[in-house]
């Protein structure tokens, strides 16, 4: 009972991440929390202790049972190279199986191995002794996923490279968790580039100042805004564009209060110069259109970032999206009656006017209460340069033929499987992608 005790306690100091040297204190307490139980009082789990049940015991019981797991069956492989606080190259080996008794999809790590050569090759070595010493047959991978850096996915002398040597059957899937915020971002590029500095600053110049916060959310009350911060925009948070946009145009009226009392006070004028902003016509126009669109682009990016199994319902979904975006220029004939892959976004003929194009509906309801007059040519002429690179950047990113196999995958929906108008009839089709033999 104390062994087990002690083993409960080391898993649950490796599950929460709490400090090792901090077991010297919690069996301590516990001792005198529970001086009657002899279980607590014969406890003597210390930092050394705690530390080598976990990465003796626990950690190689672990890696014996997703060792067995990957002999016997079928699993795909995801790897990762990175560079800690030391400057040690450290490559993490992840695996993707089927848990008969859990009955779902598992990911585990394999093993982590510091590594002295990070070029394709030598990673290839690595992950191939890896599974070698412990006897996991290489036909037992089925797919491989990675970054899409030139070492992992190079079409040369990447790493899938290397693998599909001893391999061939190996499906490669490159990593599309940002394909899409990716194509927001290139597409960004057609727009006025002052709107994205516009945007930075705005949320620079609150950040670090607990002063500017405090006088922001007093102007807050005064107009009754919702008490939210102004989000940061960050490069690595692929999502946070949206959130930001949505953020500046929710508290519009307090920021224009806010920066008109700074303005008055602000020698370097950095307040006047983007109150300035916020008073230009257009400004608020661009920002409504862009909240529209890039919330249709965080959407279409989140499904490839669910915990649930959506594969069977990916292709429908993104479909049924890009359509939409075409829709917003593209005439209606054409999205009715042709298929996605055979309309090319940088065809003019097939726009529609100016005037009509689609820019959501609280960007069209600020156009008619606040018309741009001779300027709204231009700025209906960057909405649709940003649409039409946005679609591009998706066409050469997500395959949208109607054979794929994300497009066939599409059978394993439950209502699809039993409608008697279903696609396939079998999943023949589809096994042919996957061999396993």
């Amino acid at each position: 009972m104390v062994a087990n005790a002690e083993l409960l306690l080391s898993s649950f100091i490796a599950e929460h991440g709490v400090p090792f040297h901090q077991a010297d204190h919690l069996v301590e307490t516990m001792k005198k929390m529970f001086p009657k139980c002899d279980v607590a009082q014969n406890m003597s789990l210390k930092k050394t202790k705690a530390s080598y049940i976990i990465q003796e015991g626990i950690a190689h019981e672990e890696r014996e049972m997703i060792t067995k797991m990957c002999r016997e069956y079928k699993f795909s492989l995801i790897i990762d190279e990175s560079t800690d606080v030391s400057v040690a190259q450290v490559l993490a080996v992840m695996v993707r199986f089927y848990d008969e008794k859990k009955m779902k999809v598992t990911d585990a790590l394999l093993d982590t191995v510091e590594v002295e050569n990070a070029t394709a090759e030598e990673l290839y070595k690595t992950v191939k002794q890896i599974l070698e010493s412990r006897d996991i047959p290489k036909e037992n991978i089925i797919g491989f996923a990675s970054d899409n850096c030139s070492t992992m996915l190079g079409n040369n002398n990447g790493f899938q490279i290397h693998l599909k040597k001893d391999v061939p059957s190996v499906f490669v899937l490159g990593c599309v968790c940002h394909s899409f915020a990716l194509c927001s971002s290139h597409a960004s590029a057609q727009l006025p580039t002052w709107l994205e500095v516009f945007i930075k600053d705005v949320c620079c110049y609150f950040a670090r100042s607990s002063k500017r916060n405090h006088q922001f959310q007093l102007i807050q009350e005064i107009v009754d805004s919702p008490k939210h911060k102004i989000l940061k925009l960050c490069q690595t948070r692929w999502l946070s564009r949206g959130q930001v946009i949505s953020r500046i145009l929710e508290q519009w009226d307090a920021l224009c209060l806010f920066f008109q009392t700074e303005a008055r006070s602000d020698k370097v004028d950095g307040a006047g110069n983007l109150l300035k902003i916020m008073q230009t016509r257009g400004t608020k126009h661009m920002l409504l259109f862009l909240n529209y669109i890039v919330g249709k682009v965080d959407k279409m990016n989140v499904e490839f970032q669910s915990r649930d199994f959506r594969l069977n319902t990916l292709f429908t979904t993104l479909s049924d999206e890009y359509r939409g975006i075409l829709s917003m220029f593209i005439k209606d004939d054409v999205i009715c009656s042709q298929k996605l892959t055979s309309i090319n976004p940088a065809e003019r003929k097939l726009y529609k006017e100016l005037s009509a194009l689609h820019l959501g509906g609280r960007c069209e309801g600020h156009l008619a209460v606040e018309p741009l007059g001779d300027q709204e040519e231009r700025f209906r002429r960057d909405c649709r340069n940003y649409l039409i690179e946005l679609c591009l950047q998706i066409q050469k990113r997500f395959s949208f033929e109607e054979d794929s196999v994300l497009s066939m995958l599409r059978v394993l929906e439950p209502k699809e499987a039993l409608s008697s108008n279903r696609t396939l009839n079998t999943i023949a089709k589809i096994a042919v992608h996957f061999p396993l033999w």
